[in-house]
């Protein structure tokens, strides 16, 4: 998390930590058919994106700091650190790439394509 908060703020991108686990379902239907859908693509070099396995005890104090009780569970932060909000549960690639354009729209950065407004 260190390092992508540090290349955030290098960057001027906002952050996208991903809680997640091998054992959740949810997490594993958002990791193979969300993050890479076409949707979601066109906002992958929008944020910096960290991954955290919420089974890993080095990521325990970013739990507790985020509030994460359930997963999947996606903490948005500026390029400062500071959160900006989370999506919990399960979300379509369309309802997904809908809260991202909203993120960056609020993050001053603009919309990246029309997939997001994809119905």
């Amino acid at each position: 998390m260190n390092t992508a908060l540090a290349k955030a703020k290098t960057a001027s991108k906002p952050v996208i930590a991903v809680f997640s686990a091998v054992w959740c379902p949810p997490c594993q239907r958002m990791k193979h058919d969300v993050y890479p859908n076409d949707a979601v693509k066109a906002y992958h070099d929008k944020f910096v994106w960290v991954y955290l396995d919420t089974d890993a005890s080095a990521n325990e104090k970013w739990m507790e700091k985020y509030g994460v009780s359930s997963i999947p569970h996606i903490e948005f932060l500026d390029s400062s650190g500071k959160s900006t909000g989370n999506e919990v549960g399960f979300k379509t690639p369309e309802a997904f790439a809908k809260v991202l354009d909203e993120k960056i729209q609020k993050a001053g950065q603009g919309t990246t394509s029309t997939a997001a407004t994809a119905k």
